[in-house]
């Protein structure tokens, strides 16, 4: 009889803390310590209403209790698991808006990256306590790659891949960003360089055509606009 009582009364300690659980994890608030705190006062509450409905002897109560105690330790982890979740996928948030807002202004202003770039790292170290090596190194990597994507984004749409490149050959700049990322990069750019050369060649082909046949020097200034041979 005892037993089935305990079982009871360990069910609706479950039956009544799940939604409890599922709650706490859509709380807005969850990272702060009042959140957790209120959590765990609600548990409390669910324990001791629980315990009042047990009509049993003092060496029963007490392992019905110590039983709860261990389950309520249980859910409690999983709060603190949830809550930890909840901090570093705010403060990821957090970082995607610093480093999309420094990617558009590079992306407008090439020439600010460097200054874009120390603003970004200088925003991880401030939340580098709150993050794991790995997070951290993740964060310093897009802190980096991000605005000068977005300078060579930038001057290729320019239709300037030579200071692109110029970019990318700079020892500094290749310090700052892994290989892995700067490899893309290398390419997008060579393939631009290979499309305005030959462009080049084309237009200084046309000209010596019309040369020849005009037997008149033409005006650089006038090549773009002079009609194909």
């Amino acid at each position: 009889e005892e037993n089935a009582i305990s079982d009871q009364v360990f069910g609706e300690v479950n039956t009544q803390a799940l939604p409890l659980l599922n709650d706490f994890e859509k709380k807005h608030d969850i990272a702060l310590p009042q959140a957790l705190n209120e959590f765990q006062g609600a548990m409390q509450k669910i324990k001791a209403d629980a315990m009042g409905k047990a009509n049993l002897r003092p060496e029963a109560r007490a392992a019905l209790e110590r039983q709860l105690d261990n389950q309520i330790t249980q859910y409690g982890k999983s709060a603190i698991g949830m809550r930890i979740k909840a901090g570093n996928d705010a403060m990821v948030a957090r970082l995607n808006e610093q480093f999309d807002t420094g990617v558009n202004q590079v992306g407008a202003a090439p020439s600010i990256m460097k200054d874009v770039i120390d603003t970004n790292v200088a925003f991880v170290e401030s939340r580098k306590d709150s993050m794991d090596p790995l997070m951290y190194q993740a964060a310093i990597k897009k802190a980096h790659a991000g605005p000068i994507q977005a300078a060579v984004n930038s001057y290729l749409a320019q239709q300037l891949p030579d200071k692109a490149d110029e970019l990318l050959q700079n020892p500094e700049i290749n310090k700052l960003i892994d290989p892995d990322a700067l490899r893309p990069m290398r390419i997008n750019v060579a393939v631009e360089k290979g499309k305005k050369e030959k462009e080049k060649r084309e237009i200084e082909t046309n000209v010596r055509q019309w040369e020849s046949v005009t037997g008149a020097k033409i005006d650089p200034s006038k090549y773009a606009e002079l009609p194909d041979f």
